[in-house]
């Protein structure tokens, strides 16, 4: 019997830096790339040295911090996103992660305190 898919939105296929911690410290800070993005979440693959630590689990609260290609006059920027794991993907080291709130901001002003708290986090950075 097939799952029916409860992803929403266009996903756009998108390969860009992204990194993905867990306030509450469920699981260690990953390194990895998109392979799709869209409104409301992102699929992030990660490389074999980093599936080899602890991975998020699904039901797990995580920020995910996408860096986004360099504009001249913005300047550097990413998209930070807090949410939760929704699945694992079909291979080994893909997570998708779903967005309860989301921003675009200077990636200098990521994991601002103000912003930060979420259900189920400690608060901190």
């Amino acid at each position: 019997m097939a799952i029916p898919d409860a992803r929403r939105g266009k996903r756009f296929q998108v390969k860009l830096p992204c990194e993905v911690s867990s306030p509450s410290r469920v699981f260690g800070n990953l390194s990895g790339v998109t392979q799709n993005m869209s409104r409301s979440g992102v699929l992030a693959a990660f490389r074999n040295t980093e599936i080899s630590r602890p991975m998020p689990r699904v039901g797990d609260v995580a920020r995910i911090v996408v860096e986004l290609p360099l504009d001249a006059a913005l300047g550097r920027r990413c998209v930070e996103g807090l949410g939760y794991v929704v699945r694992m993907g079909q291979n080994p080291g893909q997570v998708a992660f779903e967005f309860r709130r989301s921003r675009f901001c200077p990636c200098d002003s990521v994991g601002n305190s103000e912003w930060m708290p979420f259900p189920g986090s400690s608060g901190g950075k």
